[in-house]
Protein backbone atom coordinates (compact mmCIF):
# COMPACT_ATOMS: atom_id res chain seq x y z
CA UNK A 1 0.00 0.00 0.00
CA UNK A 2 2.61 2.61 1.02
CA UNK A 3 4.40 1.63 -2.42
CA UNK A 4 1.11 2.97 -4.12
CA UNK A 5 0.91 6.39 -1.85
CA UNK A 6 4.77 7.26 -3.22
CA UNK A 7 3.31 6.49 -6.99
CA UNK A 8 0.41 8.83 -6.58
CA UNK A 9 2.40 11.30 -4.07
CA UNK A 10 5.00 11.67 -6.50
CA UNK A 11 2.16 12.70 -9.36
CA UNK A 12 0.84 15.02 -6.95
CA UNK A 13 4.34 16.55 -6.15
CA UNK A 14 5.44 16.83 -10.18
CA UNK A 15 1.86 18.26 -11.05
CA UNK A 16 2.19 21.24 -8.29
CA UNK A 17 5.77 22.14 -9.51
CA UNK A 18 4.24 21.82 -13.03
CA UNK A 19 6.43 18.80 -14.32
CA UNK A 20 4.87 16.90 -17.22
CA UNK A 21 3.45 13.74 -15.33
CA UNK A 22 4.70 10.67 -16.29
CA UNK A 23 1.87 8.10 -17.08
CA UNK A 24 3.31 4.85 -15.85
CA UNK A 25 1.66 1.74 -16.98
CA UNK A 26 2.70 0.16 -14.10
CA UNK A 27 2.39 0.60 -10.65
CA UNK A 28 4.61 -1.46 -8.52
CA UNK A 29 6.62 -4.48 -8.43
CA UNK A 30 3.79 -5.45 -5.22
CA UNK A 31 0.90 -4.41 -7.54
CA UNK A 32 1.88 -6.92 -10.22
CA UNK A 33 2.12 -9.87 -8.04
CA UNK A 34 -1.89 -9.14 -6.35
CA UNK A 35 -4.96 -10.81 -7.20
CA UNK A 36 -6.95 -9.06 -10.43
CA UNK A 37 -9.61 -7.80 -8.19
CA UNK A 38 -7.22 -6.40 -5.71
CA UNK A 39 -5.52 -4.77 -8.95
CA UNK A 40 -8.84 -3.44 -10.09
CA UNK A 41 -9.44 -1.51 -6.89
CA UNK A 42 -5.85 0.30 -7.14
CA UNK A 43 -6.58 1.22 -10.55
CA UNK A 44 -9.57 3.02 -9.67
CA UNK A 45 -8.23 4.93 -6.99
CA UNK A 46 -5.61 5.82 -9.77
CA UNK A 47 -8.46 6.68 -11.60
CA UNK A 48 -9.86 9.14 -9.35
CA UNK A 49 -7.10 10.51 -8.10
CA UNK A 50 -6.88 12.05 -11.83
CA UNK A 51 -9.09 14.05 -12.30
CA UNK A 52 -8.65 15.76 -8.32
CA UNK A 53 -7.38 19.49 -8.57
CA UNK A 54 -3.71 19.80 -6.49
CA UNK A 55 -4.72 20.78 -3.47
CA UNK A 56 -7.55 17.55 -3.25
CA UNK A 57 -4.48 15.49 -4.32
CA UNK A 58 -2.78 17.19 -1.30
CA UNK A 59 -5.48 16.50 0.90
CA UNK A 60 -6.24 12.81 -0.39
CA UNK A 61 -2.87 12.07 0.37
CA UNK A 62 -2.95 13.42 3.41
CA UNK A 63 -5.64 11.66 4.89
CA UNK A 64 -4.30 8.51 3.70
CA UNK A 65 -1.17 8.52 5.03
CA UNK A 66 -2.40 9.11 8.44
CA UNK A 67 -4.27 6.72 8.23
CA UNK A 68 -2.07 4.24 6.69
CA UNK A 69 -1.88 0.40 9.19
CA UNK A 70 -2.25 -3.01 8.55
CA UNK A 71 -5.86 -2.71 8.65
CA UNK A 72 -6.15 -0.31 6.17
CA UNK A 73 -8.54 -1.95 3.51
CA UNK A 74 -8.27 -0.71 -0.73
CA UNK A 75 -12.31 -0.03 -0.08
CA UNK A 76 -11.06 2.60 2.85
CA UNK A 77 -8.82 4.18 0.70
CA UNK A 78 -11.51 4.46 -2.00
CA UNK A 79 -13.86 5.89 0.07
CA UNK A 80 -11.30 8.70 1.52
CA UNK A 81 -10.84 9.47 -2.24
CA UNK A 82 -14.72 9.88 -2.30
CA UNK A 83 -14.90 12.02 0.65
CA UNK A 84 -12.35 14.90 -0.49
CA UNK A 85 -13.97 14.53 -3.81
CA UNK A 86 -17.24 15.27 -2.36
CA UNK A 87 -18.60 12.07 -3.50
CA UNK A 88 -20.61 10.05 -1.16
CA UNK A 89 -20.80 6.28 -0.55
CA UNK A 90 -18.22 3.32 -1.30
CA UNK A 91 -16.79 1.55 -4.14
Amino acid sequence: MYNEWISLATRWLMQKQGLSVIDWSSKSEWFESQPRSVQKQIESIYEAFQPLDVDQKQQFLRTWYKNMDDALTWDRVFAMMQEVNGVDGRH
